[in-house]
């Protein structure tokens, strides 16, 4: 399970994407919610190092996730962008 975060520019209304990456959960949290609720063809994932947009590591894509099943989670990153 992982989203993903795409940069844009806004240069004289020339729109362009500048940087695409992808986000990563603790896979703690990918299996309790897993285990809760998701059915279908994405749970065949069952860990970062099996997914393939993380062959490099997770080190600079991992959300912080706080929360649980019942209440919701908040998931935050600082995201640093240099021109």
């Amino acid at each position: 399970m992982h989203i993903h975060l795409q940069v844009y520019l806004n240069d004289a209304l020339n729109v362009t994407a500048q940087a695409t990456t992808q986000l990563a959960f603790p896979e703690a949290i990918t299996s309790a919610v897993y285990a809760t609720y998701a059915k279908g063809p994405n749970t065949s994932v069952p860990t970062n190092s099996a997914d393939n947009v993380f062959s490099d590591g997770v080190s600079l894509e991992m959300l912080s996730v706080t929360g649980d099943n019942t209440s919701g989670y908040v998931a935050t990153m600082t995201v640093s962008i240099a021109a």
